[in-house]
């Protein structure tokens, strides 16, 4: 996962109190196997619902993501700019959510929660 693979990568994300995380669907199971969340997308062919909502999301323009992350009521977002979903849903939504976060553009409603350079992005919702 490009940086985003051991137990190290998830401390910060790890350290807050259980939340539901709007992630890349290929970070769920290190967030279920790192931390105390439950993560909204994840490798598995039965979470149909959870990984559409994230592709929404994270796809979407920010304002419109937005809205779509407090409907589901998402309180963490999370991704790995490392990571070959990232880019991928980056490159195929340049004005979404995720190119944004990618490119160093943090919404307002988002609160950073890592340093910019860690290999895991963590944000709380505002």
């Amino acid at each position: 996962l490009a940086g985003c693979g051991s137990a190290r990568d998830y401390i910060t994300l790890a350290a807050l109190p259980s939340s539901t995380v709007l992630a890349p669907s290929n970070l769920g199971a290190p967030i279920l196997a790192y931390t105390p969340h439950r993560a909204l997308a994840g490798p598995y062919h039965r979470n149909t619902a959870g990984n559409l909502a994230t592709l929404d999301m994270l796809m979407a323009d920010p304002d419109e993501a937005e809205r779509l992350i407090r409907a589901a009521g998402v309180t963490l977002v999370a991704f790995c700019p490392g990571n070959n979903e990232t880019k991928f849903l980056a490159d195929a939504a340049p004005g979404g959510l995720l190119a944004a976060l990618a490119s160093g553009r943090t919404p307002a409603w988002l609160k950073p929660l890592s340093p910019a350079d860690a290999a895991l992005i963590v944000y709380r919702m505002q």
